[in-house]
């Protein structure tokens, strides 16, 4: 459920990784508060119903994101192409499949007209929420007061949002169905081979993270190498230089 995520993320430790990420890594000057979670996206058009992680194979499907790495590892044939371009691309079979976003959002955009499979569930995107960022400094310098009606202002806002996307959800799936397109539950093979993908992905994805930080610390340590061989060089020209200044010393 979306609330389970915003429960995660203000009372389990998320805002904590979330400002980790924004703040010390990423070095923004922003506070942000997550608000409107929206529920987990559907597996998208088809023009046919796939029915097995095999039928991936080759399929030429839109999405975006992380997850075109995890439906490339099930065999598809990804393309990465903007929210205006899907049902053309749909239309004139340059795609045979593709996920957008939610019912609402997708019967806007026209994808009954061309497809006639509409396939929910999946893990592909199980959860998403809109930002608002605010100039960090100039938040923290306003009273704890209105700092925190910032905050329950965004908790406000999702409550209002998520019942309304609720209702409109549910009557835009049903006139989706009115447009003559069947409404598909994804099979399970499809989610298990789906948590599969993801397993490799992530996996490389860790490792990848783990790589580009030992380069980066071996970097930093051959930098400080560099500097620290830069600043005893004087020295040692200098301790060289000693020995033959006493003997022209003595010679004199």
């Amino acid at each position: 459920m979306p609330q389970s995520f915003l429960g995660w993320f203000y009372n389990g430790g998320g805002e904590a990784l979330y400002k980790e990420l924004v703040n010390n890594i990423l070095k923004l000057n922003l506070t942000g508060y997550l608000y409107f979670p929206m529920p987990t996206q559907p597996l998208g058009w088809f023009k046919k119903e796939v029915k097995s992680a095999d039928e991936f194979k080759g399929l030429k499907y839109r999405t975006i994101g992380l997850s075109a790495e995890m439906f490339k590892e099930m065999g598809a044939a990804v393309t990465i192409m903007a929210g205006g371009d899907i049902v053309p691309g749909l239309d004139r079979g340059l795609l045979d499949a593709a996920e957008f976003n939610n019912p609402s959002s997708d019967i806007l955009l026209g994808f009954p007209d061309v497809a006639k499979f509409y396939m929910m569930g999946s893990h592909h995107q199980q959860m998403e929420a809109f930002e608002v960022i605010f100039n960090k400094a100039k938040v923290d310098a306003l009273p704890k007061e209105l700092q925190d009606m910032l905050r329950y202002a965004s908790h406000a806002s999702s409550s209002e949002q998520i019942c309304k996307a609720y209702d409109r959800y549910s009557k835009d799936l049903e006139e989706i169905k009115k447009r003559g397109v069947n409404v598909v539950k994804t099979s399970q093979p499809v989610l298990d081979a789906q948590i599969t993908a993801w397993q490799k992905v992530i996996a490389e994805q860790v490792e990848g993270a783990i790589l580009r930080e030992g380069h980066r610390v071996a970097e930093g340590l051959e930098q400080a190498r560099v500097r620290l061989h830069q600043r005893q060089q004087p020295r040692l020209a200098g301790a060289r230089r000693g020995p033959q200044d006493a003997h022209r010393l003595i010679a004199a």
